[in-house]
């Protein structure tokens, strides 16, 4: 599904064969089949006339690019070289000659309206595309399945300017702590999906709490804290427990002290 403006929008039927093109210029009040007679994948539209749907032919494995200047009355088809078969097509704002594409096996750009299209090498091989945004004329992000994301500055073909940003993991995650034994310190790394209110406090074999390391609201990201033994008197070697609480989250990890 893809909407112009609040009134103006396109979906197509997933799950039936054939699957239909619909549009809707009353904010989705009404729907009404269009002439598109192939099967529509992905569709995006740059504004009220101009729009590209990516159709593949499972029949003989080809896939095109259909492009429409008129609202979706007529439509050109172009053959493509996709690989894949397609998750996400965007246009970089305010430059409908300038297009973005990708699938789980590549990034393709193109400088003509969707006419025809190059291949953008990164250096990752396992890509899993998913998502295209731009968020202006030139800043523009891609999201992947395997947990990385790309940013651009240059639209251009050819793109020097692709990052791999750092992605905030989806759970919370408390690691063993490093080295393990110890003595004097180590390091304990854990990770928050969501802002929370935070603490991590440290036990003995018996359950008596030795030291809070942690007692504060924290944001949604990567932390690390050196816990060392002299933090209180009279520890010894011995078996020790660090305990991460969140509002709706604990785990326990076991560490060696050897002195």
């Amino acid at each position: 599904m893809d909407f112009v403006d609040e009134n103006l929008g396109y979906f197509y039927e997933s799950g039936n064969s054939p699957q239909k093109l619909y549009k809707t210029t009353n904010g989705g009040l009404n729907w009404n089949e269009t002439n598109f007679t192939k099967f529509p994948m992905i569709l995006k539209f740059y504004d009220m006339n101009f729009g590209l749907i990516y159709s593949p032919n499972f029949a003989d494995s080809t896939k095109e690019i259909n492009r429409t200047t008129d609202g979706g009355l007529t439509w050109e088809s172009f053959t493509v070289s996709m690989t894949g078969w397609g998750n996400d097509i965007e246009f970089v704002r305010g430059d409908p000659s300038k297009v973005w594409f990708t699938d789980w096996l590549g990034l393709y750009f193109s400088s003509d309206s969707g006419k025809t299209w190059t291949e953008e090498k990164l250096s990752d091989s396992e890509l899993k595309g998913r998502d295209i945004v731009f968020t202006d004329d030139n800043s523009g992000w891609l999201i992947c399945d395997n947990g990385k994301i790309y940013r651009t500055t240059n639209t251009e073909p050819g793109v020097t300017a692709l990052e791999t940003e750092k992605v905030i993991g989806s759970s919370y995650k408390l690691m063993q702590n490093y080295p393990n034994p110890f003595n004097p310190e180590t390091t304990i790394n854990y990770q928050l999906p969501f802002s929370s209110y935070v603490t991590l406090k440290v036990y003995d074999a018996l359950g008596k709490e030795i030291t809070t390391l942690v007692n504060e609201f924290k944001t949604a990201g990567e932390y690390q804290i050196k816990f060392r033994s002299s933090i209180s008197s009279g520890i010894s070697s011995g078996v020790y427990f660090y305990r991460l609480k969140t509002n709706d989250f604990i785990e326990i990890k076991k560490m060696l002290l050897l002195k």
